[in-house]
């Protein structure tokens, strides 16, 4: 009822990830034997320390959670729990207020400047944490997976499991590592050509885009827009792009001519990526199974979550799109000075992305200034300004020690040497800041 009451105010797959953040709120009540209406602080704060100290799986010393997520899935269950509140409860006690409201669960109301809409904050919610943007994926690590892609094309390199299932039939095994390639393949050079999403590449259209020699453009859904149908937007295609395309459709349909062979009941679908999955063999691929498929990947070539990622392709995408645009700017017409000019630059990468406004794009500004090296000259002078300024202050101890020196019965040739070691040390510090 909760998911169905706010879903027209969600974008994309929102509801459904919502759905999968409650799960631990249900998980706990149904543990501790508690409903929604006997929740109180206490109830949040063992919320808090679960999510807080629950480690992944795979590796136990790492979190499966940083501060700022458990904040956000606390705020979410408390956002429930005042909507149940609202439309559920019968009790007398709010379950959710403030401390005038003599709530079970006693908390601050805000309002988000930006959005205007209000949100929860609780004593037991974990401080925030400051974290850095995710920075575009290194042109390294995008080779060592597409080197992935090369090797695991082998069948005899594949894991032992993807071997099993297919140990029997030779020629599906070899059909299926044959477009597996083709479909990694794409789907690395989409997340570098075109910064689409992941949600977004596994709506990609077979009709709409089975013609690239014809449209010159790959046609991408718009997704995080509050309509049922995503717009869709053109994104034009070089020569080499529609060659590139028009090969892995190829591949495409020779995989579906051949999994129809072996299930008659297989009907044709319009999605662009089809799935390799026994028990799904040629039907419409799932997002997950993208995202899976391209961790694999990224473990194989020896690359953790910090280092590589989809979105760090979207990131990696933009930043150059908008370093290209800044760089014909300054070409053409001279600096970038003003924010109407930043926000023409701005304009028409959000065009490529899908992007709703371009207010979410200016930090890119700062990204793309930086990959052209302007913020590492800036630094290097803040150090030669900072290497100076401690060149004077350690001239000004030589000045005092040698008249220190002086005033006592040293020898001069004693003060010429400890000057000449200190100036010495001095001018190498200074060559080694530059």
């Amino acid at each position: 009822m909760y998911l169905m009451d706010n879903a027209h105010k969600w974008t994309g797959r929102t509801a459904v990830s919502y759905a999968a953040e409650l799960t631990e709120l249900l998980r706990y009540c149904e543990k501790t034997e508690r409903r929604f209406s006997d929740l109180d602080d206490s109830d949040i704060f063992a919320l808090s320390m679960s999510l807080s100290t629950e480690t992944l799986a795979s590796d136990p010393s790492r979190r499966r959670r940083n501060d700022n997520r458990v904040r956000a899935l606390l705020g979410r269950y408390l956002t429930f729990l005042n909507w149940y509140q609202k439309n559920l409860h019968t009790g007398i006690t709010p379950i959710v207020g403030e401390k005038r409201d003599a709530a079970a669960i006693c908390c601050e109301k805000h309002v988000n400047a930006r959005t205007g809409e209000s949100y929860w904050k609780h004593r037991y919610m974990p401080t925030s944490v400051s974290t850095d943007p995710k920075l575009p994926i290194a042109l390294s690590v995008i080779e060592d997976i597409e080197a992935s892609i090369e090797h695991l094309a082998d069948p005899v390199n594949l894991p032992e499991a993807a071997r099993r299932h297919f140990q029997s039939d030779a020629a599906m095994q070899e059909r299926r590592s044959t477009y597996l390639y083709e479909r990694r393949k794409i789907m690395i050079w989409l997340l570098k050509r075109t910064g689409l999403r992941p949600g977004e590449m596994i709506a990609l259209s077979l009709k709409a885009n089975s013609e690239p020699f014809k449209t010159h453009a790959l046609v991408i859904p718009t997704l995080k827009r509050r309509k049922i149908k995503p717009p869709p937007r053109k994104f034009g295609l070089l020569p080499k792009d529609e060659t590139t395309l028009f090969r892995y459709i190829t591949a495409r349909d020779t995989w579906f001519d051949f999994v129809s062979t072996r299930d008659r009941r297989l009907k044709r679908c319009d999605s662009l990526f089809l799935s390799v999955a026994p028990g799904r063999l040629g039907q419409r691929i799932a997002k997950t199974a993208i995202e899976k498929d391209f961790r694999t990947l990224c473990v194989h070539a020896g690359y953790r979550d910090q280092e590589s990622c989809i979105s760090m392709f979207r990131h990696r995408f933009i930043t150059y799109e908008v370093m290209a645009h800044l760089k014909v700017w300054e070409t053409r017409k001279g600096a970038v000075t003003t924010i109407e000019d930043y926000r023409s630059i701005l304009e028409r990468v959000r065009i490529k992305t899908g992007h709703a406004n371009v207010d979410s794009l200016w930090h890119y500004i700062d990204l793309a200034r930086g990959m052209e090296g302007l913020w590492t000259e800036a630094d290097r002078f803040a150090h030669r300004v900072h290497a100076a300024d401690h060149f004077l202050s350690d001239m000004r101890n030589l000045r005092r020690s040698v008249r220190s020196e002086r005033e006592s019965d040293v020898d001069l040739n004693d003060i010429i040497d400890s000057a000449l070691s200190t100036l010495s040390s001095i001018i190498g510090d200074a060559k080694k800041n530059r």
